[in-house]
C-alpha cells in the first residue's frame, strides 16, 4: 500500500517505491529547487558545451554527487578491466560505478542495500590523459557520472540542467 503524504518527508523518499507520485514530485521539486542554487554558486554547472544551444547548463560529476548527497546515496567505483594493445600493454581502464541507497557494510565492505543505479565506462590513452592513473580515475568518474544519470537525471531536468554530466560533453573533454 502507498505510504500516506506526511507533513515533511526526507529527500531520500523521492526514491521509495512506496511513496505516492503526487508527494515524490512535491520532494522531488523541493530537491530541485535546493539544488539549482548551490551547484550554480559553487560552480559546478559549465554553460557552452552544446553547440546548438550555448546557454545549455551541464552540471559536472561534483554537483552530481551534491544530489546524490541530499538523497543519502554512497557511490563506489571499480576498475574492473583493463585494456591492452596488441603488445600486451595496459592503455586504458574499465571502471563500474554503484550507486547505493542505505548501504549495508560489514568489515568496511558495502555487502548490500539499495541499488539506486550501476553504469560502466572506459578511458584510455587515445584521450587527452596519457598517464595510467589519470585514465583509471578518469574511467571511475564517467563510470560514475553515467550511474548517477541512469538513476538521477530527471531531478536534474527538474532543476534546469541538461540530464548529461559536464564530463560526457565532448567539447569539455577537449577543452582540458
Amino acid at each position: 500500500a502507498p505510504v500516506e503524504p506526511q507533513e515533511h518527508l526526507p529527500d531520500y523518499a523521492i526514491l521509495n517505491p512506496e511513496i505516492a507520485m503526487s508527494t515524490k514530485v512535491q520532494v522531488a521539486t523541493n530537491v530541485a529547487d535546493t539544488l539549482a542554487p548551490l551547484v550554480r554558486s559553487q560552480g559546478l554547472v559549465v554553460k557552452g558545451l552544446n553547440r546548438s544551444n550555448k546557454e545549455a547548463e551541464y552540471v559536472t560529476v561534483e554537483g552530481w554527487e551534491v544530489l546524490g548527497t541530499f538523497l543519502g546515496i554512497v557511490p563506489v567505483t571499480t576498475i574492473i578491466k583493463e585494456v591492452k594493445n596488441k603488445q600486451d600493454r595496459t592503455v586504458g581502464y574499465v571502471a563500474r560505478a554503484t550507486l547505493y541507497q542505505n548501504p549495508i557494510i560489514e568489515n568496511d565492505e558495502i555487502v548490500g542495500g539499495t541499488v539506486i543505479a550501476r553504469a560502466e565506462a572506459t578511458a584510455d590513452r587515445s584521450g587527452f590523459q596519457k598517464d595510467l592513473f589519470a585514465i583509471a580515475s578518469m574511467a571511475q568518474t564517467r563510470a560514475l557520472g553515467k550511474a548517477y544519470r541512469m538513476g538521477l537525471s530527471w531531478i536534474m531536468k527538474m532543476a534546469g540542467f541538461e540530464g548529461t554530466f559536464a564530463e560526457d560533453m565532448p567539447k569539455y573533454r577537449e577543452g582540458k
